[in-house]
């Protein structure tokens, strides 16, 4: 359910490519292009959150987040040093 509503509410459907062949992260709203192991979510991280959030019927945050707010940016999958913790 969530998903669909997730990727309607930005001019997708599920499974629906657009032109370039990219899709929208059902969670966070990246687009990425698919393949035959990862076809909904950009990355583990957004799947898991999103299991666990309509795993504790919490999908209801996917109607009220902001829409305004943009998917995550490449940046957060760069390496990143965390020594200094």
């Amino acid at each position: 359910m969530a998903e669909t509503r997730t990727q309607s509410d930005r001019g997708q459907t599920p499974g629906d490519p657009a032109a370039d062949g990219q899709v929208a992260c059902v969670h966070c709203g990246t687009r990425f292009r698919p393949t035959a192991d990862r076809c909904e979510f950009c990355c583990a991280g957004c799947e898991y959150v999103y299991r666990l959030i309509t795993g504790q019927k919490l999908d209801r945050f996917y109607q009220l987040r902001d829409r305004r707010t943009g998917p995550v940016r490449s940046t957060v999958f760069q390496p990143r040093d965390y020594r200094w913790l």
